[in-house]
Protein backbone atom coordinates (compact mmCIF):
# COMPACT_ATOMS: atom_id res chain seq x y z
CA UNK A 1 0.00 0.00 0.00
CA UNK A 2 1.00 3.52 -0.83
CA UNK A 3 1.30 5.66 2.12
CA UNK A 4 -1.05 8.94 2.15
CA UNK A 5 -1.22 12.26 2.73
CA UNK A 6 -5.18 13.20 2.13
CA UNK A 7 -5.61 11.48 -1.17
CA UNK A 8 -1.97 11.93 -2.14
CA UNK A 9 1.05 9.80 -1.68
CA UNK A 10 3.64 10.61 1.16
CA UNK A 11 6.90 11.54 -0.53
CA UNK A 12 10.29 11.71 -0.02
CA UNK A 13 12.97 15.00 -1.29
CA UNK A 14 13.19 12.48 -4.42
CA UNK A 15 9.94 12.48 -5.63
CA UNK A 16 9.82 9.00 -4.10
CA UNK A 17 7.57 7.18 -2.45
CA UNK A 18 7.80 6.37 1.22
CA UNK A 19 6.34 3.59 1.12
CA UNK A 20 7.44 1.73 -1.59
CA UNK A 21 11.07 2.22 -2.75
CA UNK A 22 11.13 2.72 -6.69
CA UNK A 23 7.58 4.48 -7.21
CA UNK A 24 8.30 7.98 -8.17
CA UNK A 25 5.36 10.63 -8.09
CA UNK A 26 5.63 13.91 -10.33
CA UNK A 27 3.38 16.72 -11.44
CA UNK A 28 -0.22 17.22 -9.97
CA UNK A 29 -0.12 14.20 -8.04
CA UNK A 30 3.31 15.31 -6.22
CA UNK A 31 2.06 19.24 -5.79
CA UNK A 32 0.59 18.46 -2.15
CA UNK A 33 4.26 17.63 -1.37
CA UNK A 34 5.68 20.43 -3.61
CA UNK A 35 3.41 23.17 -3.86
CA UNK A 36 2.15 24.35 -6.56
CA UNK A 37 4.81 24.92 -9.06
CA UNK A 38 5.55 21.28 -9.66
CA UNK A 39 1.92 20.36 -11.46
CA UNK A 40 3.64 22.69 -14.44
CA UNK A 41 5.82 22.47 -16.78
CA UNK A 42 7.98 24.98 -15.33
CA UNK A 43 8.58 22.68 -12.37
CA UNK A 44 9.90 20.71 -14.40
CA UNK A 45 13.69 22.07 -13.79
CA UNK A 46 13.26 21.39 -10.22
CA UNK A 47 11.82 17.72 -10.54
CA UNK A 48 13.71 16.13 -13.38
CA UNK A 49 17.17 16.16 -11.96
CA UNK A 50 16.21 15.49 -8.58
CA UNK A 51 14.66 12.75 -9.88
CA UNK A 52 17.50 11.36 -11.82
CA UNK A 53 19.68 11.63 -9.48
CA UNK A 54 17.61 9.80 -7.44
CA UNK A 55 17.41 6.78 -9.58
CA UNK A 56 20.86 6.82 -11.00
CA UNK A 57 21.81 6.49 -7.04
CA UNK A 58 19.33 3.86 -6.49
CA UNK A 59 20.55 1.62 -9.68
CA UNK A 60 23.44 1.54 -8.46
CA UNK A 61 23.41 0.53 -5.01
CA UNK A 62 21.23 -2.15 -6.53
CA UNK A 63 24.07 -2.89 -8.99
CA UNK A 64 26.67 -3.13 -6.10
CA UNK A 65 24.85 -5.04 -3.94
CA UNK A 66 23.97 -8.06 -6.52
CA UNK A 67 26.29 -10.19 -8.05
CA UNK A 68 28.11 -9.20 -11.68
CA UNK A 69 26.36 -10.36 -14.41
CA UNK A 70 29.03 -10.59 -17.14
CA UNK A 71 27.88 -10.58 -21.11
CA UNK A 72 29.13 -13.24 -23.47
CA UNK A 73 31.93 -12.40 -25.90
CA UNK A 74 30.47 -11.66 -29.56
CA UNK A 75 31.86 -13.97 -31.66
CA UNK A 76 34.11 -12.48 -34.23
CA UNK A 77 32.97 -12.84 -38.14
Amino acid sequence: DVKRIERAPELSPSFESTSVPGLYFVGPVASFSFGPLVRFVAGAEFTVPRVSRHVVKSLKRRAAASPAVVAPAKASA
